[in-house]
């Protein structure tokens, strides 16, 4: 005894491809995420770990990264004072490590980037400080090094 059953492979494919091309739509259609940029330009406030606490927090933010701009006016910093832009901006990395990130160009004096962490009155950076930076994923030069362009 044999059984024949009715089927359109066409009618089967339509019904497939169809439902393919609403499933792929319904999952392509979340949300548009926003990366956010905050530039550190060394003359203005900082950014304060509430705001950048606040981008952090919100839904539709995938990324904010912090970029410092290089500014002439750091050669003139010595390494209290970029000791203190580096624990300000580990308070902002503190909102939410997986979303707040670094970039930029760090300009330093002509001591450089290595100098001991108890060095006072000497435009520079300690090495302790510079490498933190440098792990973040900022560009730390000596002013005389740099060439001009901003990473």
């Amino acid at each position: 005894m044999k059984f024949k059953i009715p089927y359109n492979i066409r009618r089967a494919l339509i019904r497939t491809a169809s439902f393919a091309t609403l499933a792929i739509m319904f999952i392509s259609c979340g949300k548009d995420y926003r990366d956010i940029v905050i530039d550190w330009d060394w003359i203005h406030d900082w950014p304060s770990p509430r705001v950048v606490g606040e981008y952090a927090k919100r839904p539709d933010v995938r990324s904010v990264k912090i970029r410092f701009i290089p500014s002439l006016g750091t050669t003139a910093y010595d390494v209290s004072e970029f000791r203190r832009a580096r624990d300000s901006l580990d308070a902002c990395i503190a909102q939410d490590p997986n979303i707040v990130k670094c970039g930029g160009t760090i300009l330093v004096g002509h001591s450089g980037a290595g100098l001991p962490r108890d060095t006072a009155y000497v435009y520079g950076m300690s090495g302790d400080d510079s490498a933190h930076f440098a792990g973040l994923g900022t560009n730390v030069v000596r002013y005389y090094d740099w060439d001009g362009h901003s990473k």
